[in-house]
């Protein structure tokens, strides 16, 4: 019968702009001719009202990054990007890269896609240690692979974020503290340049300074078509995550203080997130014990967090778990993000200083925009500034000592909502930049972060950085085809 009370699509929720689509049919106009005759093996998908492509270019992660591109590639393999960038880069079109989809420029308007929906191949080799994942394939998809194998890569935290955008920012989870972020084990890479060559980027091979710009300069030198990682012993993962009851803010700051206290002291191989969530009285701490049996021990890290004193009048959910690494700890944060009406943006401090801690609170308990939405600060330290030698990376600020993210979900895609979510995320990174003058914008493109709308005024690479990642630029997209990103220019 009629579709009154269906469920509405997620192409539905991301909207019918009819403005926007017909900008994008112009371009469909003019260039879908020489578009369509590129020979590859995928699919091309142009604008049109038609409901494929309504899907399709809804796909990104938060309903309010769905732009209308005007055309949209589907590649099945690495040559068939390189055929799409070998006949494009000439026409100084803007060029996007979809991968996880977490990016506000995965679909921009009236640009052209490249979305690695295919590319989505893992393939580890568990006696050389090292996995083997397609430029598409998400952080989920290496979990259920690597799962009961005994070891693990350094991954993030969310099983939807796709590993390109993950390790060219980067790459934070929980075993970083104890062996690095996931770019300081990332060995090798396939990349697709601006010529549309294809080439093998290692740290021995002509392309070694290519390497070291991949690792944190954010999609600017070529798409990325294969990744290999190395591997880490996890025969034991030990965690849990207590609830706080904090009904006052005191409490809260109390509470608050103590785990950072304990964080500052922890061994190596512990881990820990503190989750302030809006408009409600608790705190949300996860601690975790990691890695091979002869580095963790046993549970006691764990155990001893949860019988820590501080501000907090109980505690709750009390339990510790002995899981699968992948397929336990690796989820446990999915269901704090949700999909469609989560925005996303982060910060690096230098410290979770008290002024943090207050700023944080302030903006959870008093100013928050809704009860959904949250804020989550993530211990960096240990091993995270000191890298892996012989695997030079672009990755600046590693010296802060935690990483602030900001999740604002909107109950609905109303304007009123989205703007009112946006100017909290503002105003809470323009705060903590008032507090903690090491407060630094991470490499990551949000949607407040991009090179138009920057929400912090610092710089993400510092100067020396800045230079050397200019001069691979010139090297390797001297016209810069590669430019929906934290842009870094090529020299004049």
């Amino acid at each position: 019968m009629g579709s009154m009370f269906a469920k509405p699509t997620e192409a539905a929720l991301a909207g019918r702009d009819g403005v926007r689509t017909r900008a994008a049919l112009l371009l469909v106009e003019k260039y879908g001719a020489q578009l369509t005759a590129i020979p590859i093996d995928g699919r091309l998908i142009l604008a049109s009202m038609s409901e494929e492509y309504q899907r399709i270019r809804s796909s990104a992660f938060a309903f309010n990054d769905c732009g209308y591109p005007f055309a949209i590639f589907l590649p099945l393999h690495a040559g068939d990007i390189c055929a799409i960038v070998r006949a494009t880069a000439h026409l100084k079109l803007d060029l996007a890269i979809a991968g996880g989809k977490h990016s506000p420029l995965a679909f921009p308007d009236n640009a052209v896609v490249i979305d690695l929906h295919y590319l989505t191949e893992v393939k580890a080799n568990l006696p050389e240690r090292w996995v083997d994942v397609s430029g598409g394939a998400k952080l989920g998809t290496i979990d259920r692979e690597l799962s009961g194998t005994g070891l693990a890569m350094v991954s993030g935290t969310n099983p939807d974020t796709g590993v390109g955008g993950f390790a060219q920012t980067g790459g934070w989870g929980w075993l970083s503290r104890q062996h690095g972020l996931a770019a300081d084990h990332w060995l090798e890479a396939d990349v697709v340049l601006a010529n549309g060559d294809l080439v093998t980027a290692t740290d021995a091979n002509e392309h070694a300074p290519l390497m070291r710009a991949l690792r944190g300069g954010a999609g600017n030198f070529g798409i990325v078509t294969r990744l290999r990682f190395a591997l880490h012993r996890v025969d034991k993962c030990y965690y849990s995550m207590p609830l706080r009851v904090c009904p006052t803010v005191a409490a809260a700051r109390k509470s608050a203080k103590a785990f950072r206290d304990r964080m500052d002291t922890a061994p190596a191989y512990a881990s820990g997130m503190l989750v302030f969530p809006c408009g409600r009285p608790a705190l949300h701490e996860v601690t975790t014990a990691i890695g091979a049996a002869d580095v963790v021990p046993s549970a006691a890290w764990v155990h001893t967090n949860l019988r820590r004193r501080g501000g907090h009048w109980a505690t709750l959910h009390t339990e510790v778990l002995q899981d699968d690494y992948h397929l336990g700890l690796q989820a446990l944060l999915e269901p704090y993000t949700k999909r469609g009406y989560t925005m996303t943006s982060s910060c690096f401090v230098r410290d979770l200083s008290d002024s943090v801690i207050d700023v944080i609170l302030a903006f959870t308990r008093a100013k928050h925009p809704g009860r959904q939405s949250l804020v989550l600060a993530a211990a960096w330290g240990a091993q995270i500034p000191d890298g892996v030698p012989g695997r030079p990376h672009a990755l600046g600020h590693r010296e802060n000592g935690w990483w602030i993210m900001l999740q604002a979900t909107t109950p609905d895609m109303s304007l009123y909502q989205v703007t009112k979510h946006k100017q909290w995320v503002h105003d809470v990174k323009a705060a903590l930049q008032e507090v903690d003058l090491g407060a630094v914008q991470a490499p990551h493109v949000f949607f407040d972060t991009s090179y138009r709308h920057p929400t912090l005024t610092t710089a993400v690479y510092d100067d020396v950085t800045g230079h050397f990642l200019q001069q691979i630029k010139t090297e390797y997209d001297p016209t810069n085809v590669f430019h929906l990103n934290h842009n870094i220019p090529p020299l004049v």
